[in-house]
């Protein structure tokens, strides 16, 4: 269970270490921060696309520990399609390929969580690949996004009480196997009934 909130606060460590049970705790604790990046976006005079990524990245960095990757997922799924390619295509030009497997697995986790559609990342993940310059980024960011499952899966698997890792480990699976399905469709849609 997230947080516990002062006066509707978040309480930032805690975000580093515990994930949003529902969709109302994610709205309840972040949505409101997601809507105050999207104004600080949409004010193009008072702040660059560089200003707010950085704030972003500020934000997530708390006490000598980030913010779990699934959080910083949900953070970026309510500020919006732009806001998330631009923070994800910052990463891809820069190279940081593990950290991108990780931000999609950890969307894909989320969305699954939430009962949103596989296809808004897909989307996503489309307009970053066009973002990056060669196939060989492109190649490695898509070989991180499998690594990152795996590693997701095995880390569940080995850790906590019986019911909430089992719990959590069929939640990991159900967002890889709907990512995939996603993945499939589009791949073979060509050979698929319209």
């Amino acid at each position: 269970m997230l947080a516990h909130a002062l006066v509707e606060a978040i309480l930032w460590d805690l975000l580093s270490y515990t994930t949003p049970a529902s969709l109302g705790q994610a709205i309840r604790y972040q949505h409101d921060l997601a809507e105050a990046i999207q104004i600080m976006y949409a004010r193009t005079s008072d702040w660059t696309e560089d200003d707010v990524l950085s704030i972003v990245d500020e934000l997530t960095s708390v006490a000598e520990s980030d913010w779990l990757a699934e959080n910083l997922a949900s953070l970026l799924l309510f500020c919006g399609n732009t806001i998330t390619v631009k923070y994800m295509g910052s990463r891809a030009i820069n190279g940081r390929m593990h950290e991108l497997g990780n931000l999609v697995a950890s969307f894909s986790v989320v969305i699954t969580k939430f009962g949103y559609s596989t296809s808004w990342l897909i989307d996503v993940m489309q307009q970053v690949l066009e973002i990056m310059d060669n196939a060989k980024d492109r190649l490695s960011f898509l070989s991180h996004i499998s690594s990152t499952f795996k590693e997701v899966l095995t880390e569940v698997a080995d850790s906590g009480d019986d019911s909430q890792r089992d719990s959590e480990f069929m939640l990991v699976l159900d967002a890889q196997v709907e990512f995939s399905k996603e993945i499939l469709s589009l791949a073979f849609k060509h050979m698929l009934p319209s």
